[in-house]
């Protein structure tokens, strides 16, 4: 009986830290097309189809209510290619070219609603893209079409976890 109640509390006591193992786990943002720093395949650029890239969503938050994507030229001092907001906690990344249906999409940079495909000037100077995932605390409450600056205020009062991803392209 010793042998069961010791066996049987190594089991507990192997859950529990898995578990809060886990539940410490950083939440993070990759795609299937490119590593974190790596060069986005053209594909997903105004060299090619111009579609959005797939994304994972790792280690989400459990008490997320909402979940956000931005994804932002450094190099163009901020130029705002995509917001993507109020996307469902349990959906577990973003197929390419495909947005979840309840989620909601803003005006980017080029002043259109939805994704922007990177086109950086053809000086062969690469530019620096973050995509960043975040954790949302409530929904944010605007309609499809919203300006970048609203989107990002909405999200940076919202928001407590985030992770990015970066990628790289330019045009020789």
């Amino acid at each position: 009986m010793k042998k069961l109640t010791i066996a049987g509390l190594a089991t507990i006591l192997a859950l529990a830290f898995a578990t809060a193992a886990s539940a410490a786990a950083p939440m993070r943002l990759i795609s299937p097309a490119f590593r974190n720093g790596q060069t986005i395949p053209s594909r997903f650029t105004c060299t090619g189809k111009g579609i959005s890239p797939p994304l994972r969503f790792v280690n989400v938050p459990r008490d997320a209510v909402a979940l956000a994507v931005t994804v932002i030229d450094t190099t163009a001092h901020g130029f705002t290619h995509w917001t993507l907001f109020d996307i469902p906690p349990w959906v577990k990344g973003l197929a390419a070219h495909r947005v979840p249906k309840e989620a909601v999409q803003g005006t980017n940079s080029f002043g259109k609603v939805g994704y922007g495909a990177m086109c950086p000037p053809p000086n062969g100077r690469a530019h620096n893209y973050v995509f960043t995932l975040y954790a949302l605390r409530r929904p944010i409450p605007l309609r499809r079409g919203a300006a970048p600056a609203a989107v990002k205020r909405a999200i940076r009062s919202a928001a407590f976890a985030s992770a990015t991803l970066r990628g790289r392209f330019g045009i020789a």
